[in-house]
């Protein structure tokens, strides 16, 4: 005897903050044009929210990150030797195993990713875009023993790249979550969440206008879907 399977329709959202609402249907992790015969049918109600793909971070540093662990107080350094210590000491300290924490990484092979530090050291993506280098958006450290910053958020990494860039269109702020979004998964190998039928069904839903203003005003990720299976709701990790 063989188990229906499951599908799940997403109601009344907007993907990429079109103006009608319409449904996503995911079954087998990925959106399909329609239900699968014989599934089993799961309805979430989207109330009109933009879905906008899930985001990826291309540069981050799982290895030595402090995130989740107890606060580590840093010490002041003046050069690259002390700052090297403090990673050794803030290793020695963590109290979860270093597999538990980080994450295998994919041979992407060769491409470029930027962080958002400031203005004159944010690499020119449009360009690099245009010539055809993969570039992507990632955290850089998260919480280390260099700084006490770093959420690993990647839409408001999307913001920080329009805020340090000067973006002020609709274009220059949806280009800094594509780079966020498309650009990490096009550097790292992986198939793009763009919301059509095939791709993965990997999105999450927020309260906004457009996906400009999201970008500004970084809505809460109200629902967060994986696989088609939502993991996050208001804040809380699902599980």
């Amino acid at each position: 005897m063989t188990t229906a399977s499951t599908a799940t329709v997403f109601r009344d959202i907007r993907p990429h903050s079109r103006a009608a609402p319409v449904e996503l249907i995911a079954a087998g992790g990925l959106l399909v044009e329609r239900v699968p015969e014989g599934a089993r049918v799961e309805v979430v109600e989207g109330g009109g929210r933009i879905a906008l793909p899930t985001l990826v971070d291309a540069h981050i540093h799982p290895d030595k990150t402090a995130w989740g662990e107890p606060w580590y107080s840093r010490r002041p350094a003046s050069g690259l030797p002390e700052y090297v210590r403090g990673d050794v000491e803030l290793y020695e300290r963590q109290r979860t195993p270093l597999a538990e924490r980080a994450e295998r990484l994919a041979d992407a092979g060769i491409g470029l990713t930027t962080v958002a530090p400031s203005a004159h050291q944010v690499l020119p993506f449009r360009e690099l875009a245009a010539h055809g280098v993969q570039v992507g958006l990632g955290s850089d450290g998260v919480r280390d023993s260099w700084s006490p910053f770093g959420n690993a958020d990647m839409l408001h990494r999307a913001h920080l790249l329009g805020w340090t860039t000067d973006a002020r269109t609709d274009t220059q702020l949806a280009e800094c979550f594509a780079l966020a979004s498309a650009g990490g998964a096009e550097l790292l190998g992986l198939p793009a969440a763009d919301l059509t039928p095939g791709s993965p069904a990997d999105f999450m839903l927020v309260t906004g206008e457009c996906l400009p203003q999201v970008v500004v005003d970084l809505p809460e990720r109200e629902l967060v879907v994986r696989a088609g299976r939502v993991v996050a709701r208001n804040g809380r990790f699902l599980g």
